[in-house]
């Protein structure tokens, strides 16, 4: 049977916020019969009809229309994460994603110690991170400290020990993956329909938490129970909103809202400034090399010595192995998005690496080689063991001509201008020509590795002036496709930086 739309005028009688309504809301909508069933559609007719007065000319309708949601849809996991806390936003204090901290809180950084009272209190804590010259930073709190969760309940805590248990049961359990880049302007207006109980209710919502707690009962409500027993919610359109960047926007219907939420879910606009999402670069890191430990600091204690001489090896079927000089450890290892970072999971089979490292770490920090991963106040680096130069490196070298874009010494400041105008020209059999118009310095070049980790960038020429500065062994500190950036220790002071841009 083809059913064609039906248009209401509704009074929505009801009265506190997120329950029933005693207010009367007046307004017309449109209810799709092919999305309801007959059964369906006959309740709301009866809960309308006492109600419903001349249905105006087309041309003074209201565009405003009634959708149903079912608890199985994106469309209801959609909604019900933008209405749940979002407890990434001060990660930079507490590194939790399941919940926000409740103020006030005291926290000490870096041994300074601070009350804070609101999220202003965030940027005094990278304040302090950006005045410290040590390579790591560190937040400890004064207990008890309280969460407000996801599910808007909150939780408080009253040691680091019960801290540390509850941020492991949250890598564990979240799923709720709070969308942060929208939010909904209230009030909003649900009709529910029980098709066992042939009965209707409406709502009105005003705040996240009631929405969310709408949304929960409703899953609950219907939980186990065949699609025609359900319970079943209609969102009243159109519903405003406000994106992240201000604007406000008004969603007719529920496809344009799925669709609106999500993009928001695929893109993750949640991304602090200098978090990694990108897991391209760094799986190619892993699979290129093993990796030595370079640093590891738990607290204020340097425990890099215990676990200097480990050698690990990032396998690509997700194994690793651990080669202590001769005594061998395994495990597995993947990577994964926790919502506002990507994380590195270690699960060691050794006793004693699985106390240590078998955490799930965050990455903060990533080059060509090596990378930096945190587990609150755990840091770990671990840097690439090169078996062979990167054959990428020499091609960009001898792909095209380049020029000094930077000289610097510490000695004598800013000498760049001793090159101008210089073209290097670094031939694939190792020559090298430094050359201005027909005038040219010969020499040779070759990228080697030092001490099984940096690569090296050896220079010589004629034995004439300024040349004979840069003919030498410089480190390769990083490089793209259009820079090469040299640097020149001595006994670890650093006397000289050299970059190359490609012409």
């Amino acid at each position: 049977m083809h059913l064609e739309k039906t248009i209401f005028k509704i009074e929505n009688k009801g009265g506190n916020l997120g329950t029933k309504s005693n207010s009367i809301v007046t307004s017309y909508f449109m209810i799709n019969p092919s999305k309801f069933g007959i059964y369906t559609i006959g309740a709301i007719f009866l809960f309308l009809i006492g109600c419903q007065e001349d249905i105006p000319d087309i041309e003074e309708r209201p565009v405003i229309s009634l959708e149903t949601i079912t608890v199985d849809s994106d469309l209801f996991t959609f909604i019900k994460n933008t209405s749940a806390n979002d407890g990434r936003v001060d990660n930079l204090i507490d590194d939790y994603n399941c919940g926000e901290l409740v103020y006030p809180v005291t926290v000490t950084v870096n041994g300074e110690q601070l009350t804070l009272t609101s999220d202003d209190g965030i940027s005094q804590v990278q304040a302090i991170f950006d005045r410290s010259t040590a390579d790591y930073d560190f937040v400890t709190f004064t207990y008890p400290i309280s969460f407000l969760n996801d599910d808007h309940t909150i939780d408080t805590i009253a040691s680091e020990a019960d801290f540390d248990a509850l941020i492991q049961e949250c890598e564990r359990d979240f799923q709720l993956g709070a969308l942060t880049c929208l939010d909904f302007t209230y009030p909003l207006f649900m009709i529910t329909f029980d098709q066992a109980k042939q009965t209707s209710d409406n709502f009105r919502l005003e705040t996240d938490k009631q929405l969310f707690d709408f949304m929960v009962a409703l899953a609950a409500d219907n939980e186990g129970l065949e699609l025609n027993q359900q319970e079943i919610a209609s969102l009243l359109y159109p519903v405003e909103v406000t994106l992240e960047d201000g604007e406000m926007r008004d969603v007719a219907n529920g496809t344009e809202l799925e669709t609106l939420l999500e993009a928001i879910a695929a893109d993750d606009c949640f991304t602090p400034d200098g978090l990694i999402l990108d897991d391209s670069a760094f799986r190619a890191l892993l699979d290129a090399d093993d990796f030595v430990i370079k640093s590891y600091i738990e607290g204020t204690n340097d425990r890099t010595v215990e676990f200097s001489t480990n050698n690990v090896t990032f396998n690509t079927d997700g194994t690793l192995q651990v080669d202590n000089g001769g005594t061998n450890s395994s495990g597995n290892w993947s990577l994964e998005r926790d919502y506002s970072s990507l994380e590195l999971d270690l699960d060691f089979n050794d006793t004693t690496l699985n106390g240590v490292f078998d955490r799930d770490w965050d990455l903060i920090q990533l080059n060509d080689l090596e990378f930096d991963i945190r587990f609150r106040d755990q840091f770990l680096t671990l840097r690439r063991v090169r078996a062979t130069t990167p054959p990428e490196l020499n091609t960009l070298f001898a792909s095209a001509g380049w020029q000094v874009s930077n000289y610097t010494t510490a000695a004598s400041g800013d000498q760049t201008i001793l090159f101008n105008q210089r073209v290097f020209t670094f031939s694939s059999n190792g020559e090298l020509r430094a050359a201005i118009n027909n005038a040219g310095v010969e020499g040779t070049w070759q990228v080697t590795i030092r001490d099984q980790f940096d690569l090296s960038l050896a220079m010589t020429f004629e034995d004439i002036p300024p040349f004979t500065q840069i003919a030498t062994s410089w480190q390769v500190l990083n490089y793209n496709d259009d820079q090469i950036t040299l640097e020149l220790f001595n006994a670890g002071t650093l006397e000289a930086t050299l970059v190359f841009d490609k012409l």
